[in-house]
């Protein structure tokens, strides 16, 4: 049955991964507020592709999410207006760690 269930299912592949991690937002201009608002809002949609509904709320309460995308980049399309896209988050080497020390297993 097993063997049944996966030969029905389509093979993951990193073409099919491409965008994953990209996201683009509306933006009105390229001032320090909105770019900063769409970064917050483009990372939520990442994380929220990358670890369901819950994660979303990790980028929207971020004090600094440019410091948590790889790159963005302002694109102005003659129909949807100027948009800015993100790649994101960073590997997790740069990410910060969080470190638990009142806890009984960080004493183990």
């Amino acid at each position: 049955i097993l063997a049944l269930t996966l030969a029905g299912q389509a093979p993951v592949t990193a073409q099919g991964l491409e965008g994953l991690h990209r996201a683009r937002v509306g933006v009105p201009d390229q001032g320090a507020q909105s770019r900063e608002q769409a970064i917050r809002s483009a990372l939520a949609q990442v994380l929220v592709r990358l670890g369901g509904p819950e994660a979303g709320g990790v980028a929207l309460s971020l004090s600094n999410p440019l410091g948590y995308v790889q790159r963005y980049q302002y694109l102005r399309d003659p129909e949807e207006g100027l948009a800015l896209e993100i790649e994101g988050p960073r590997p997790r080497a740069s990410m910060p760690e969080w470190r638990v020390t009142n806890s009984p297993l960080a004493r183990l």
